[in-house]
């Protein structure tokens, strides 16, 4: 069981972090620990390379970050700490520049994705396998085989400072630095023993939550070894079905007509509240024919089905049992767990050898829909319905059937009927996620001298693995489904299956009309978990160096330089139900058994050289102009399969005349290289409706069904980003303790992957001259399709421009409780002018997505977005303010919004009663106090005026299936508690 074993690597978890403590407790050094420091302005502390040197994110060079071209904003120890958050990932999420990333909310009706319990950033919006996320600058094994990183593996509690680069630095990491980075800076030469014990509920008694750190380190060997362990264990009860207790959620969606059935000064798409799917019921609803509008309810028993106002299979109104997305939770349950460990020996005075271990291991569980949601695709035989071959003498009405429902086919003249039904007799489908990182480094850092200068060196090697499963609980196996509801009378008053063949299988007939009746052994029979196990692992060997060699007229001139290569491979088996049919003669050979999931088997590797060199040189210091130095950076990449690509930057800062101003710029070339996913993942196949732009032989139809398969693409290439970034920094000296900054951002992506979104955009992209579009389409002798493959291709580009800015402030102030405090300010935003997504394809237009704050377009961009913090604090006393905010958006861009004599739609452009889309602030408060100098108690109150979140009106296809609430963007939870206790020994 999945739970028995992550239950018994906590036990272990438990009893090793239980030594460590009692070691810890043991040793003569804990009694040496430092006196504690007063807290430094975030400027400050980046500014203190004159105490020590600090190897900031936005480069490989020594430099601080505000020295540094490309801009940095530093999330340190204070910041993470008045954040109050569970983990480091919830706290560095609310940063504006993160928006979009994706944690326990935001899973949904998501099923076969994997993603379950994953802690991935995204920079900008650009998509996390767009944000390269590291750990003490080192790459981190990936969670799937899309490439992208859990930064909730990383171990919390030693967690010193997250580097956020906003800003593309592929020349100094490597690919997926489009956006930019996110840098994980551990305190791994820690000497103590601290922990965090904290716990929280929402204000509506769910989603309870505690999480538990203990980390201890120590020195022995005369201070030449160092050992530091570290481990967590948090556990989220989430919001298991529905949105528990919360009233805002109404069901508001898009009833979307055709152009053609607009009536003429009325919009084409109408935002309405309680929208449903008028094809779907708990116990059954009749959706065509005579008895349409026939539902059944408890027992099977009949009742008529309200219809609301009608638009095509969605409805606003009537009765409302069609919305199951309200199903899905609000917050996954999850349970978490962390260890690292790190022992270092100084060989030398200047050479230091260290080994660390790193283990994350999570578990989700999501609730998704209720039962098997089934769209009017259940034939139920009724009436004077004759046997099928193979059958027993008898009638061949479903005896399932209510008696005054058979009167009424017979009435009709009819002997079936469709029916669409939840199959709520069901228990809830439910997505299971397990996932288990194993991460093991070795490596040596020291100096040395050469040539009349000092270098330093850090060389490592690292083996990581991860392996996920994920399976879906109480899934159905459809055929079974099929041969199961096709029930027939039997001998002696029994209820039989129709097919023989099903019989033998040992089919157990299943009534689905109604609730309450269907058989245990019935839905025994029907049910199957479809699973997928997946095994990554990425070996990574480096060698970093950086000094500064020699002087010029103006100073030092500083150099890094270094080698890396790096393999990473999958491996993924999937169960014999979705590749095949198990021995099972009633499904089909070739797998897609399964209502949702068919998880397909398949690997591939690829392995990657790379060299890279960096300076910086100083062009002027004095003399009346102020200080300035150019930096550069360039990268030679060569992939086993994506080929050799070059990466570059170019920037600058100037320390102006004008004292406490600096300015700063940079250029620079990015990439993304294809991950494993894009390149090996293995076909997955379907039938579909085809109209072929191709002449077919006389009396052959244009429109014809075929095989659609979803299969990798060999041929990517990597994506290519051009980024251009100007800023200013402004630290006035007639105003002591405040900084501020403003950076202008534009960044390009051409050549990014995308995959179409069904067979016709192939045809259409292929019928204007597109090679690659043409290449997969397979076509007999006849001339007639028999294979299109939706393959995923370098087509799209998008352009964002937008501005950074942060302020901050820190001074000292009179004593409002005891001893005098200190008053910090702190407030970061961002506003997006352009985000526009150009797809590529004949016939479509450039998406512009900034002000988009909906759910239904790949992101959400908001034009602003803040955080902003206030905090007093004295020696034993804090408290803090904290503001989020998010500005109002639109549904579309592309959407004319009028309530009456609305223009005539176009493709392009529909038009809609109500295109907005409110925007949200949350207020957040925390308080700390020191019972001891090493003891300290804390509180938190998130959203503390318990604001709802917006509606979001989703449109597209299958509404039902999308709850209307913007997850990455709003706060779904509500107000929300949080207690914990530090301790610093």
């Amino acid at each position: 069981m999945v739970h028995g074993s992550i239950a018994r690597r906590f036990s272990k978890f438990q009893a090793l972090t239980g030594v460590a403590a009692v070691a810890l407790a043991a040793t003569p050094a804990l009694a040496q620990t430092a006196p504690p420091q007063a807290a430094e302005p975030q400027e400050e502390q980046a500014e203190s390379g004159s105490n020590r040197e600090i190897v900031v994110t936005a480069t490989r060079v020594v430099r601080d970050g505000y020295a540094a071209p490309t801009p940095v904003t530093v999330f340190g120890e204070e910041d993470l700490a008045r954040a109050g958050q569970s983990n480091v990932f919830q706290a560095v999420n609310q940063l504006p520049s993160l928006a979009g990333s994706n944690s326990t909310q935001t899973f949904g009706t998501t099923q076969s994705t994997g993603t379950g319990g994953l802690s991935t950033l995204n920079l900008r919006g650009l998509g996390t396998n767009r944000t390269l996320t590291l750990l003490n600058g080192q790459r981190v094994v990936g969670a799937l085989n899309i490439g992208v990183t859990d930064a909730g593996s990383f171990p919390q509690g030693l967690v010193k400072r997250v580097d956020i680069v906003t800003g593309g630095a592929s020349a100094s990491w490597g690919s997926d630095a489009v956006a930019g980075v996110v840098n994980y800076i551990l305190d791994d030469q820690f000497v103590g023993l601290k922990g965090n014990i904290n716990g929280g509920v929402t204000t509506y008694g769910d989603n309870k939550q505690y999480s538990v750190s203990l980390t201890g380190g120590f020195r022995f060997a005369n201070d030449r070894a160092h050992f530091v362990i570290s481990g967590e264990y948090q556990d989220n009860d989430g919001v298991p079905r529905g949105s528990g207790k919360r009233d805002w959620y109404d069901g508001t969606k898009v009833l979307m007509r055709t152009i053609a059935t607009t009536p003429a000064g009325e919009p084409q798409y109408i935002v309405a509240p309680r929208v449903v799917d008028t094809r779907l019921a708990p116990g059954g609803v009749i959706t065509a024919g005579p008895l349409r509008g026939t539902a059944f309810g408890p027992g099977g028993a009949p009742f008529a089905f309200q219809y609301g106002t009608i638009v095509g299979v969605d409805m606003s109104g009537g009765t409302q049992i069609g919305d199951i997305a309200d199903n899905s939770n609000l917050e996954a349950a999850m349970r978490r767990e962390t260890i690292y460990a790190r022992l270092g020996f100084d060989i030398t005075d200047d050479v230091t050898l260290w080994g660390s271990f790193n283990y994350g291991g999570v578990l989700t569980t999501a609730h998704s829909f209720p039962g098997q949601y089934r769209t009017g695709t259940l034939t139920i035989q009724c009436g004077n319905a004759l046997n099928g071959a193979g059958s027993l003498p008898g009638s061949g009405a479903n005896p399932f059937v209510p008696a005054s429902i058979q009167q009424a086919c017979i009435n009709n003249n009819i002997t079936s009927f469709a029916m669409g039904s939840y199959i709520a007799d069901l228990p809830d489908t439910i997505a299971v996620n397990e996932r288990n990182m194993h991460r093991f480094a070795v490596g040596l850092d020291g100096s040395f001298e050469a040539l009349g200068s000092d270098w330093k060196f850090n060389a490592y090697g690292a083996i990581g693995k991860t392996y996920t499963k994920s399976l879906i609980q109480n899934n159905t196996l459809t055929n079974l489904v099929f041969a199961a509801i096709d029930a027939i009378p039997g001998p002696n008053g029994t209820v039989i299956c129709r097919s023989a063949a099903a019989r033998a299988a040992g089919c157990v007939p299943l009534n689905v009309i109604g609730t309450g009746v269907a058989s245990q052994a019935a839905l025994n029979w029907i049910k199957g978990e479809p699973w997928i196990k997946t095994w990554l692992q990425q070996d990574v060997a480096a060698l970093n160096l950086s000094g500064e060699p020699f002087s010029n007229w103006a100073g030092p001139v500083s150099i890094a330089f270094g080698v890396e290569y790096r393999r990473e491979s999958f491996r993924q088996e999937s169960d014999p139900f979705s590749v095949g049919n198990g021995g099972n003669t009633l499904l089909n050979a070739g797998g897609n058994n399964y209502f949702t999931g068919n998880f397909r088997s398949s690997q591939g590797a690829f392995h990657v050289w790379e060299g890279y060199l960096e300076t910086v040189l100083p062009l002027f210091d004095g003399d009346g102009m102020g200080k300035a130095e150019l930096s550069g950076a360039v990268r030679a990449t060569q992939y086993s399969q994506s080929g050799y690509v070059t990466t570059w930057k170019a920037g600058g800062t100037w320390d102006t005349p004008l004292t406490g101003l600096r300015l700063r710029g940079v250029v620079s070339r990015d990439i993304r290289a294809p991950n494993l996913a894009e390149l090996f993942r293995a076909p997955a196949n379907l039938f579909a409706s085809f109209t072929d732009f191709v002449p077919q032989a006389p009396g052959q139809p244009q429109t014809y069904d075929v095989n659609q398969a979803t299969v990798s693409n060999l041929d990517l290439r990597p994506e290519k980003s051009n980024t251009f970034e100007i800023g200013a920094i402004y630290r006035p000296e007639w105003l002591p303790g405040f900084s501020a900054s403003v950076d202008f951002y534009r960044i390009k992506v051409t050549d990014a992957i995308s995959t179409l979104s069904g067979i016709q955009q192939v045809a259409t992209l292929c019928q204007g001259g597109n090679a690659d579009a043409c290449a997969a389409i397979t076509r007999n002798p006849a001339g007639k399709a028999t294979e299109i493959r939706l393959v995923p291709i370098n087509i799209s580009s998008l352009v964002t421009k937008g501005l950074d800015i942060e302020a901050s402030y820190r001074t000292e102030v009179p004593a409002l409780i005891g001893s005098n405090g200190s008053l910090t300010i702190r407030a970061l935003a961002t506003h997006v002018f352009n985000y526009t997504n150009t797809p590529g394809l004949p016939g479509t237009v450039p998406q512009e997505q900034a002000g988009v704050n909906s759910n239904a377009v790949n992101v959400s961009i908001p034009n602003w977005r803040l955080y902003a913090t206030q905090s007093y604090s004295t020696d034993r006393f804090s408290f803090t303010v904290i503001e989020r905010y998010v500005s109002p958006g639109v549904i579309a861009n592309n959407f004319i919004e009028c309530a009456s004599a609305c223009p005539l739609p176009t493709a392009t452009n529909p038009t809609i009663n109500n295109n907005q889309i409110a925007g949200a602030t949350y207020v957040d408060i925390g308080a700390t106090f020191k019972i001891t100098p090493k003891i300290e108690i804390y509180g938190k109150v998130d959203n503390l005026f318990n604001i709802d979140p917006p509606l979001v009106p989703y449109y597209g296809i299958n509404p039902y299936l999308v709850r209307s609430v913007n997850n990455s963007m709003y706060d779904l939870l509500g107000r929300f508690y949080r207690v914990g206790v530090r301790f610093s020994l």
